[in-house]
């Protein structure tokens, strides 16, 4: 479990759930994908998973560590 999803405390400010195709772009400039989980921190915007197939733990590549 990582820091940023510990204990039931609030969810990491950099993570974002696009809900609309096209809503916003990736750093590199491609659109966002509908329902799908984003990690804003890393220095180019990361997918983690489409919400059907994210269990809710962070990835290894977090910035923020695991525990």
């Amino acid at each position: 479990m990582a820091r940023c999803k510990k204990y039931g405390e609030k969810d990491c400010d950099s993570l974002y759930y696009c809900v609309a195709d096209g809503e916003n772009a990736t750093a590199d400039g491609r659109p966002m994908q509908k329902y799908c989980y984003y990690c804003l921190s890393t220095p180019r915007t990361r997918k983690i998973a489409h919400a059907a197939q994210w269990p809710g733990t962070t990835p290894k590549w977090c910035p923020l560590g695991r525990d």
